[in-house]
């Protein structure tokens, strides 16, 4: 594994990033869709996301739609 100097989180939440950025002109692309991405249950990317984002992943992905906007 390379080191790019990347914590885990850090990783992840560019890794969260890219794969909402992708999908993010899907109007019907969801919570439940974004977790099965991230081979995550629903319940563990909602405590992932608040924990490292401070919002839900649903205000989080309507945020990224506005910024798009």
């Amino acid at each position: 594994m390379k080191d790019t100097g990347l914590s885990a989180d850090e990783s992840w939440l560019k890794t969260l990033e890219q794969i909402t950025l992708k999908r993010i002109a899907d109007p019907d692309f969801t919570v439940r869709q974004l977790a099965e991405t991230l081979n995550l249950s629903e319940r563990s990317l909602f405590n992932r996301v608040k924990s490292l984002v401070g919002t839900t992943p649903g205000d989080y992905l309507q945020e990224v739609r506005l910024n798009q906007a």
